[in-house]
């Protein structure tokens, strides 16, 4: 028979027993945490590489609203992570530009000012090639001149020359573009077109 003594031993050895037992436990559950946020590390890591090397690319190809949407994805994940940071800050200025170049285009086109708006239109495409609405916005001013030169709605033949050469120069027919322009220049050299034509600062008229 056991005494109290033995009793009292008996109860503190399961009490340790389990003490140990549970220590174990959360010791074993601990390591399988740390293994698993190291792994979750890894794999953010991994991600947040792979985006910025898409984002990157995007950026060189001149995509800059698929660089943009990898960059906030990554800053998702990673919320320090200093490159996709500062992708992003460069991103925003070109954006700022199209942005600044558009205004002006479409607030010219309304104006008439199609040479202006077709300038501005083109300049945002050097910076962004895909840009969808800077093209349609120079297929309306193809359109008008179009329209325009049908018509023969212009306040001089000289002004109608230099506009078809502006149409052409559009559509990359360099050679009837520099034909018409010439036809334009003969008239000023003639003197039945104005002596202050310039192909450098000229509005369709």
């Amino acid at each position: 028979k056991y005494g109290l003594l033995d009793i009292d031993r008996k109860r503190k050895e399961i009490v340790l027993q389990r003490e140990l037992a549970d220590k174990r436990q959360k010791e074993a559950a601990a390591r399988k945490g740390e293994l698993l946020n190291a792994q979750k590390t890894k794999q953010t890591n991994r991600e947040a590489e792979l985006r910025l090397n898409a984002a990157v690319s995007a950026f060189d190809n001149k995509e800059f609203n698929l660089a943009e949407t990898e960059c906030k994805n990554i800053l998702k994940i990673q919320p320090d992570n200093k490159e996709a940071g500062e992708l992003l800050i460069r991103i925003g200025e070109k954006q700022n530009q199209i942005s600044l170049l558009m205004n002006d285009a479409f607030k010219s086109l309304k104006s008439g000012q199609l040479i202006r708006a077709n300038d501005k239109f083109n300049q945002a495409i050097e910076i962004e090639p895909e840009n969808d609405k800077a093209k349609k916005g120079i297929s309306e001013i193809q359109s008008q001149i179009q329209s325009r030169l049908v018509k023969g709605d212009f306040s001089s033949l000289q002004n109608r020359y230099y506009t078809e050469g502006f149409y052409y120069y559009n559509q990359k027919d360099y050679a009837k573009s520099v034909s018409s322009w010439e036809r334009a220049r003969s008239l000023e050299k003639s003197g039945v077109g104005s002596a202050a034509f310039d192909l450098q600062n000229k509005e369709v008229e």
